[in-house]
Order: C-alpha cells, then sequence, then structure tokens
C-alpha cells in the first residue's frame, strides 16, 4: 500500500508540472511574436533563443538581355550559416531597382534555406535585382526581410548573320545611343555575332589614357568558320564626333597578342585576353589587326576601318 501511495503522489506532482508549463507556454509563444514584429529580423526562435537571419544573394556581374542566368539566394545566420530550419522555407519575390529595365519574374521558392532560380532580363544597362523573402506560416518564426544585389551589366544581345557558303556578307549593328555604328564583313560561310556595350558588360580594360566616344560603344563581335580576313568598319556620328581624323584610334582586345601603335607587343589584361591601341596597316604584308583606313564623310561622320584574322575580339573608336 505505501508503494501505491508513493506512485499517486509523484502522477499528482507530475500533473501539477505539466499544468504549470502549459499555463506559461501562451506567453512565451506571444512574447515571441511581439519580439519578430519589433525587434531585428529573425529566421527563428528554437527553444524560445532569438535567431537573427538575413538573405544572401549570389548573382553574376554581366548577362546578356533576353537571355537566362542563374541566381542563389540563402538564408544565412549571424554567422553566414545556412538557416536549415522550418522558417527559412518559402517564396521569394523578386523585382528590379531600376525602373526602366524588364524583368521575366522567376516565382521562386525557398527550401530549407537555399533557392536557386534562372532570371531573365530584357534590356540592357545597369541593374539591380532586389529580393523579398515570404516565410511559410509557422509558429514561433519571425521576418527574414529583404536584400539588393550588386551590379549586374546587361549588354545587349546585337545581331547574328549566317553569311552563305562561298559568298561574302556583313553584319550591322549600332550603339543604344546610336552614335556609334559597326558592320563586320567576312566570307567564306561565316557565322558573324554582333553586339554594343558598355565596358563593364564587354568584359575587358580600357586602354590607358582613353575612354570609348560613345560610352556605349564597345563592340563584342565574334566570326566563326571565316576563311579570310574580316572588315570592321567602325562609325562614330557626327554628333560626337570632334577633333582630327588621327586622333580616332581603336582600342582592341583580343585572345591573341597583337601589336601595337606603340610597336610593342598587346599587355594581357586582367579581365582576360590582351588590350592595347591597333597600330596602323603596313601598305604592304600588314601585320593584322590593323587601322586600314580612316574617313569622314560630308556630314561629319567618321569611320575608321580594321582589318582582322576571325576569331572574337572587342574594340572600341577613342
Amino acid at each position: 500500500m505505501t508503494r501505491v501511495n508513493g506512485r499517486r503522489r509523484s502522477s499528482a506532482w507530475i500533473a501539477a508540472l505539466v499544468l504549470a508549463w502549459s499555463a506559461l507556454l501562451p506567453s512565451i509563444a506571444i512574447t515571441g511574436a511581439v519580439a519578430s514584429a519589433t525587434y531585428p529580423p529573425q529566421c527563428a526562435l528554437d527553444d524560445y533563443e532569438t535567431l537573427t537571419c538575413e538573405l544572401e544573394v549570389t548573382a553574376p556581374a554581366t548577362a546578356t538581355a533576353g537571355t537566362p542566368f542563374q541566381v542563389t539566394v540563402n538564408v544565412v545566420d549571424e554567422g553566414g550559416i545556412v538557416n536549415e530550419g522550418p522558417c527559412s522555407s518559402g517564396t521569394l519575390s523578386v523585382g528590379l531597382a531600376e525602373s526602366e529595365g524588364e524583368l521575366v519574374d522567376p516565382d521562386p521558392v525557398v527550401s530549407g534555406g537555399t533557392s536557386t532560380f534562372f532570371a531573365t532580363i530584357e534590356d540592357a544597362g545597369t541593374f539591380h535585382l532586389v529580393i523579398e523573402f515570404q516565410e511559410t506560416p509557422y509558429a514561433n518564426c519571425g521576418h527574414v526581410g529583404g536584400v539588393t544585389s550588386d551590379a549586374i551589366e546587361v549588354a545587349n544581345p546585337g545581331v547574328v548573320v549566317t553569311c552563305p557558303a562561298n559568298t561574302v556578307c556583313t553584319a550591322t549593328t549600332e550603339s543604344e545611343s546610336g552614335n556609334a555604328q559597326a558592320a563586320i564583313t567576312a566570307s567564306g560561310g561565316a557565322t558573324i555575332t554582333a553586339a554594343f556595350s558598355t565596358l563593364g558588360q564587354a568584359g575587358y580594360t580600357a586602354c590607358a589614357g582613353t575612354t570609348p566616344r560613345d560610352p556605349g560603344g564597345v563592340l563584342t563581335f565574334d566570326v566563326v568558320n571565316g576563311k579570310l580576313i574580316k572588315i570592321v568598319k567602325f562609325t562614330i556620328s557626327a554628333a560626337i564626333a570632334s577633333g582630327p581624323l588621327r586622333d580616332y584610334g581603336v582600342c582592341w582586345n583580343a585572345p591573341v597578342t597583337f601589336k601595337t601603335a606603340g610597336g610593342s607587343n598587346a599587355a594581357a589584361d586582367p579581365q582576360g585576353g590582351f588590350t592595347g591601341l591597333l597600330a596602323n596597316c603596313l601598305s604592304v604584308n600588314p601585320r593584322l589587326p590593323c587601322i586600314a583606313l580612316r574617313a569622314k564623310d560630308r556630314d561629319g561622320n567618321v569611320s575608321v576601318w580594321v582589318l582582322a584574322k576571325p576569331g572574337d575580339p572587342k574594340g572600341y573608336v577613342r
């Protein structure tokens, strides 16, 4: 009988303890909910301990208008560790900080603190992604907040021309401002791609002491399967043309080095390839690439012709 009474007393003591904890739990949950709305962003309340989290975004520095690029968003704690708790799952809203751009809404989902998705910006220019996190409703979850990406330089996709076999053809394109134009001529069934962009979008370093006459007038182009040399004609509109013809140099970037206007080999570019100012073509046995001709028309537009080997260089008129 004594052992039975002892069990009854133990059961009564445990029941009283459970009731006491049950009475406390609602007030703790309410305190957590108030804190999530009043204090710094939280991703969870684990054992009633506040965990502060934020979004971390990884996106490319460059992209092409109309072409999808990959974006990764993580929910990380104060130590930079991805938080995989239930409060770190939900949906993301993705937009652009700039009003002039158009973004194809990817409508991504976050699971276990991570989301990887593809976004597409339809316009050329410099843009920043603005991302907000909407948590899945869950007890004691706080608000993680939003993040803005680093700048993404989005380049114009340009034009693509495929030349019929054994024929000569030309691809033409112009900068966004219209103050820089280019015509790339190739033969032998070549495929020509060409687009204007900024230096940041093109991904190479300006030649020392120079800048593009048109900030968006940096030409990136490629000639595939071309059997002969290609001719690149840069044209600068009269609206921004000034100074004597001899001042119209071409800053060139190519996968292999070449002779520059100073007579030395083009230096390695920190962003890739080799960069330098093109030399004038020699009348006999010119070393490609080189400037073959400069001319101004009666309307004041200035054109510079460059002879180059097939490949994928970049260039601008200084």
